[in-house]
């Protein structure tokens, strides 16, 4: 991994973890109708999926700008390079799209490659940052259910 992709992986992950330092308890959860989530590579990582969605939809979000920065420069690379070996010629709209597919699929690799080698520390952060609080909250929804139920009977 490059430089500045490291640099960038590490950039978002901080603002991840400080939006997780003042996180509160989930609202009704948006996973289903979130077509960003529900199409992402990146839940699998650190078993996002299994957490509520505001967490990993913050994550998610900002890992596919990353992408979609990565593809950007792949992009301007392999144009650069283009040039530079004289294959200069014009390319069709189908060799354009597909060269697209494939340097968009790379970067996502790419960035695939670089959230995996931090996953055990998510997940460490999730157990210890987010556990309790969910935790709290789902003992306390428990409660009130009880609670609504002893008045109904």
């Amino acid at each position: 991994m490059n430089r500045a992709l490291h640099d960038l992986l590490e950039a978002t992950l901080e603002n991840w973890y400080a939006s997780l330092s003042a996180w509160q308890a989930p609202a009704v959860s948006g996973r289903l109708l979130c077509e960003l989530c529900s199409d992402s590579p990146f839940t699998t990582v650190a078993e996002l999926s299994e957490w509520p969605h505001d967490i990993s939809h913050l994550l998610v979000r900002d890992l596919t700008s990353v992408v979609r920065h990565m593809r950007v420069s792949l992009e301007e690379l392999d144009e650069l390079n283009s040039f530079a070996t004289m294959e200069a010629r014009t390319l069709s709209a189908g060799e354009r799209a597909a060269r697209s597919v494939v340097l968009d699929r790379h970067a996502e690799t790419l960035v695939l490659a670089g959230i995996a080698e931090h996953a055990c520390f998510m997940r460490d952060v999730l157990q210890q940052c987010i556990a309790p609080r969910l935790d709290a909250y789902l003992a306390d929804e428990v409660e009130r259910g009880m609670l609504q139920l002893a008045d109904r009977a």
